[in-house]
């Protein structure tokens, strides 16, 4: 299920319900910081080239059972981490039921905690591919955050 909700088409749908939810709700700073990752998934790829690790080919298993190459950083971790921390941080700016705002942000940690050892445990990455992920996607949010707050004192 972890690794269902990081799947690009689930994470691509609630980036789409999230820009549509804050729109509406004419918070207009939040809804450009979200439509953004498309642009922060080209600094994905730009690492994912820049870093080509070579194959492992000393692991004597089947090809499913360890990660390829070009698994470095992990997209899926990359985008759980991106999108589910954005809507966790807006829930309550594009949600007026508080309860409503603490199972949305419950099920954001719960995925953003889980989604890349479950990456992990189906053999589609390493654990540097996971960090490297998380870390690559926390300088996104992090500018978000600074934007955020310098609009939120002007």
């Amino acid at each position: 299920v972890v690794n269902r909700i990081g799947d690009y088409d689930v994470i691509i749908a609630v980036l789409i319900a999230s820009v549509v939810l804050l729109a509406v709700r004419r918070r207009w700073l939040e809804t450009l910081i979200l439509a953004g990752i498309a642009a922060a998934y080209y600094a994905e790829d730009a690492v994912r080239v820049v870093v080509a690790r070579p194959t492992v080919a000393t692991v004597v298993l089947p090809r499913h059972v360890y990660p390829d190459a070009h698994g470095f950083p992990s997209g899926h971790v990359f985008g759980e981490v991106l999108v589910y921390g954005l809507v966790f941080a807006y829930a309550s700016r594009a949600i007026p039921s508080r309860q409503l705002v603490r199972v949305v942000r419950l099920a954001c940690v719960i995925e953003i905690a889980l989604g890349g050892p479950a990456r992990m445990y189906i053999g589609a990455h390493w654990l540097s591919d996971v960090i490297g992920a998380a870390l690559l996607a926390s300088l996104y949010l992090l500018a978000a955050y600074r934007l955020d707050r310098l609009a939120s004192h002007a």
